[in-house]
């Protein structure tokens, strides 16, 4: 038996956001069921949505890969970066067969998002993200 015990961050402990309807943790937002829409679907930005389960060991790897994105990303307003936990979390709409499943809504699209298919590696998730995204890509990269 494997236990995956998640670390709270100081600005969780902070606010209280541990378990909450939304927590940013180092440039990802963190989703629940009741938030999905609102910050995936309902905003005029191209969302990156890493759907995950905590038993998934490709999932823990991409969650630093999606971290590291997310920083490089930063600097572009018009692209916002998510997760969701479907262990806890069941969600209508988007058919997720395997884990990690990373599904881009671009602004002019959010009914037609598009699944990444390739290995979990920051240079091929970075490619992707800047073949499907709808605006102009400019990485900086952001030391924290």
């Amino acid at each position: 038996v494997v236990f995956f015990f998640k670390q709270k961050t100081a600005y969780e402990m902070q606010r209280g956001l541990v378990g909450a309807e939304m927590c940013i943790r180092d440039r990802v937002y963190t989703i629940v069921r009741s938030t999905f829409a609102k910050e995936v679907i309902e905003n005029d930005l191209d969302v990156i949505v890493n759907f995950h389960t905590p038993a998934c060991i490709d999932c823990m790897y991409l969650f630093y890969v999606f971290k590291d994105l997310a920083r490089e990303f930063a600097a572009n307003t018009k692209i916002k970066f998510v997760e969701i936990d479907l262990y806890k979390n069941d969600i209508e709409g988007p058919a997720i067969t395997a884990f990690p499943t990373i599904k881009i809504y671009p602004s002019n699209a959010k009914s037609n998002p598009d699944t990444y298919d390739g290995d979990i590696t920051d240079t091929d998730i970075r490619k992707w993200i800047k073949e499907k995204s709808t605006t102009i890509i400019k990485l900086y990269l952001i030391h924290i």
